[in-house]
Parts: C-alpha cells; structure tokens; sequence
C-alpha cells in the first residue's frame, strides 16, 4: 500500500518553500528555437569609394562599428528595429542615441531593450531607411570615423545637412543588409 499525503501536509509543504529570485541574463540564456541555415545575411557600408565601403557592421562593446567582418547572426527586421541574435535567445537592438543641441549625430549603440524614435525602415537587398515623423522613409546617412582601433570604424547616425564639416578622417555613408550572404558593393 502506497501512504498518501495528506492535503493539509501538502499546503504546509508550499507554504515553508521560499520563493528563490530568478534574474534573467539573456546574454546567457540558451535558446531553443529553430537553427538558422543557410548563408546569413550581414550588413554593410555600400557607399562606393570611401575607406568604409564593404566593411560591415558589428558591435564593440556596446556601440555600433563598421569592421572587416560583422554580424552574420540570424536578423530581425521587424517592428521598426534592427535586431540581431549574437548567440543570445534575446536580440541585440540597434538604437538611436538621443539628440545633442550643436552635435550634427546621434550615437549608435546595440542592447537588448529596444529604443522606439526614430524608427528604422529596413528590409533584405535595400539600404536601410529612417521613419520620420512624417511617417516618409528616406535613406540614413551614417557617419564613420577612424577609431582607436586598426581598421575599426565608429558608427553614428548624421543628424546634419550634407553640406557640413566632417570630422578629420570621417566619411559619410549608407548601410545596406543583404541578402542570403549574397552582395555586390
């Protein structure tokens, strides 16, 4: 004969078990979802004759860069975001800084929250776009800088007119994502 446990047993049970925190890390998280096959698609800077040009974009501790070889993870170009799967169940998100008043860029950084103004306009075989307010895509002209770091370039999103000053050694350019791995800069 099995002995069974009483109800009144049981509820005691529940009651002393202590609620443990769970902190949910999603850099660490494993993901059990569908395996990405094939070539992945990768973006990269397709304004023709510039030191940047080819080179793709990638993440340096946080913030968005242009290098010989950048993401090639699985991509999400939903809900106005651009967001790549580094090995993480949960997307690195590239935003948009805030603006500051007399600075003609706005900083570009990856994280896992999403920033939602302005929004992005992106799709596979086309360069990506920024929503304005009037709700119009127009092409995003980035700004790349020399960085610290041989053949690294910083990535910021230029805010000005065409005609400005750059800073020394930057280059103005636009981004473009492929498509299946594919690309002709």
């Amino acid at each position: 004969m099995t002995p069974r446990l009483s109800t009144a047993f049981l509820l005691a049970l529940s009651a002393t078990a202590q609620a443990v925190p769970q902190v949910f890390d999603p850099a660490n998280a494993i993901c059990l979802g569908p395996i990405y096959t094939g070539t992945p698609p990768y973006t990269y800077a397709s304004t023709r004759g510039t030191a940047v040009t080819g080179l793709e974009l990638a993440n340096s501790s946080g913030n968005a860069v242009l290098q010989a070889t950048g993401y090639n993870q699985r991509m999400s170009l939903d809900d106005s975001q651009i967001s790549v799967y580094d090995g993480s169940c949960s997307p690195y998100n590239l935003n948009i800084g805030p603006a500051i008043s007399g600075v003609p860029y706005r900083a570009l950084t990856w994280s896992f929250t999403e920033n939602d103004t302005p929004s992005w306009s992106a799709a596979y075989s086309e360069m990506i776009q920024l929503t304005t307010a009037m709700g119009v895509a127009v092409p995003a002209p980035f700004l790349a800088c020399p960085s610290d770091t041989e053949g690294v370039w910083a990535l910021d999103l230029l805010t000005a007119p065409s005609d400005i000053q750059l800073p020394d050694g930057c280059v103005t350019t636009h981004l473009k994502i492929s498509a299946n791995g594919l690309v002709t800069p």
